[in-house]
C-alpha cells in the first residue's frame, strides 16, 4: 500500500499533474547542488493532507491485457512456457523505456504494454500479458525469494491492488550494507533508473521480494561496478588555470572536488569539497566544459531517469542551480566531451548516437547547445 493508503490515492489527477510539472528540478541544499531531489521523509501515523508524490508509487493500473507476439522478444506465455530469458535482456528491456518520455497511463500502451507500474515490469519480464500488481502471484508467474537472493530481474512488490499496488524491478546494490539499491519503476512523473531505499521509500509497502519464474542467470555475468568513485571529470571549478578531478561517490551519489595542486597531485580525500549533495548515482555521461566562456569549468551531464541533459554553472567554488539545455533522447548519446571546436570561445558538445554510430557536434551558444550537425557519418 502507498504511504497515503488506498483512499488518498483518488485525489484529484489536476493536483498531481501541477506537482509532475514542477518534478526534477534542481534545490540547493546546504550550497550543494543536488542533481535529483531526495524523497520525503516518513511521517509516522500522522494524517497525510498534501498531494500524493508523482516520484513514488502509483496511481493506478489498468485491466490485464494480451500482448500480441509481433511486439514481444519471445514466444512464450506467462504461466506455463518453458522459454527462459536472461537476466541482462530483462534489465536491457527495462532500460528501453527510460529517458523517452512515456507518461503514466494505465489506459495507455507502448510496444503492446500497459504504461503503468505492472505493465512496465511485464514488459521487462517480456510476459505475453501486461499483469497487475496483485496478479502476478496468483497467475504464478512469480514466487517469493530472501532478501540475500536478489539479483538482477527480481523485483519487490507491493502485491495490493489498484492505486494500492506498485513494482520495482531490482538491477543491483547501491552499498555494502544492502540498505539502498539500483532499480527501475513508473511512477505518475515517469520511468525511474536510479537509487531506492530498501526495500522502498519510507512509508510505502509493504514489499516482497519476488523472482519472475522464466528468469536464468547469465552465462557470464556483467563485472559489477566498483563503489568508489565514478564519472571523474577534469574541471578548472575555481578559475585559476589548474585543473581540479570532480567525481561521483558510487554509495551516496554525492559530488565531490578534488583541488589541483599544480604540481602533479590533487588534494587528499580528508581535504576534499562537496559540491553535489546527493543524487549524483543518477546522472551519466559528466562533461567538464566552460558553457559561458567565464574562465571556470562548468558541468554537463545526462539525467538517467528522463534522458534530459543538464547545465551546472561553476561558481567559482561549486556549482549553481542547474538549467535544462537538453530536453529529451540524451540516454541514447553517449562518450560525450566538451571543447572550442568552433572556435567561438564557446566549448561545444561532442557526442555519439548510439543507435546509428554517428558523431555530432552541438555547437555552444554561451547559455546552452545550438542545433546539432553530423561530424562523423558512422562507426563511432
Amino acid at each position: 500500500m502507498s504511504r497515503n493508503g488506498k483512499s488518498f490515492r483518488r485525489t484529484g489527477i489536476a493536483a498531481l499533474l501541477a506537482i509532475a510539472a514542477a518534478s526534477g528540478t534542481i534545490v540547493a541544499v546546504n550550497g550543494t547542488a543536488v542533481a535529483d531531489p531526495a524523497p520525503p521523509a516518513a511521517t509516522g501515523d500522522a494524517p497525510v493532507t498534501d498531494a500524493p508524490n508523482p516520484d513514488f508509487g502509483s496511481t493506478g493500473q489498468g485491466a490485464e491485457v494480451p500482448v500480441g507476439t509481433e511486439v514481444r522478444g519471445t514466444p512464450f506465455a506467462a504461466a506455463g512456457a518453458a522459454t527462459k530469458i536472461s537476466r541482462e535482456t530483462v534489465i536491457e528491456r527495462a532500460r528501453s523505456w527510460v529517458g523517452i518520455g512515456l507518461d503514466y497511463n494505465w489506459g495507455g500502451r507502448h510496444g503492446g504494454y500497459r504504461t503503468d507500474c505492472s505493465g512496465y515490469v511485464s514488459m521487462a519480464w517480456d510476459l505475453d500479458s501486461s499483469l497487475t500488481t496483485d496478479t502476478f502471484e496468483p497467475r504464478g508467474v512469480v514466487h517469493r525469494i530472501g532478501k540475500s537472493d536478489l539479483k538482477a530481474g527480481d523485483a519487490l512488490l507491493d502485491n495490493d491492488g489498484g492505486a494500492g499496488g506498485h513494482v520495482v524491478l531490482f538491477e543491483r546494490w547501491a552499498n555494502s550494507d544492502h540498505t539502498k539499491y539500483w532499480g527501475f519503476d513508473f511512477t505518475p512523473s515517469g520511468v525511474h533508473h536510479r537509487i531506492y531505499d530498501y526495500p522502498y521509500y519510507p512509508g510505502y509497502g509493504p514489499y516482497h521480494r519476488v523472482r519472475y519464474k522464466n528468469i536464468v542467470d547469465d552465462a557470464t555475468p556483467k563485472p559489477q561496478p566498483s563503489a568508489g568513485m565514478t564519472d571523474l571529470v577534469a574541471a578548472n571549478i575555481n578559475g585559476d588555470a589548474v585543473d581540479d578531478v570532480v567525481g561521483v561517490e558510487a554509495s551516496t551519489g554525492k559530488l565531490w572536488l578534488y583541488k589541483g595542486n599544480g604540481n602533479g597531485t590533487i588534494a587528499a580525500g580528508s581535504a576534499r569539497v562537496e559540491i553535489g549533495s546527493g543524487g549524483w548515482n543518477g546522472m551519466h555521461d559528466l562533461v567538464g566544459m566552460d558553457v559561458d566562456n567565464d574562465g571556470k569549468t562548468d558541468v554537463v551531464g545526462a539525467e538517467s531517469s528522463s534522458g534530459k541533459l543538464f547545465f551546472y554553472k561553476s561558481d567559482g567554488s561549486g556549482l549553481e542551480t542547474r538549467k535544462e539545455i537538453g530536453s529529451a533522447g540524451w540516454n541514447g548519446m553517449n562518450d560525450l566531451i566538451g571543447g572550442d571546436f568552433t572556435s567561438n570561445a564557446y566549448d561545444d558538445l561532442v557526442g555519439v548516437e548510439k543507435s546509428t554510430g554517428k558523431l555530432y557536434l552541438y555547437p555552444g551558444t554561451g547559455s546552452g547547445l545550438g542545433d546539432r550537425k553530423v561530424i562523423g557519418s558512422g562507426g563511432w
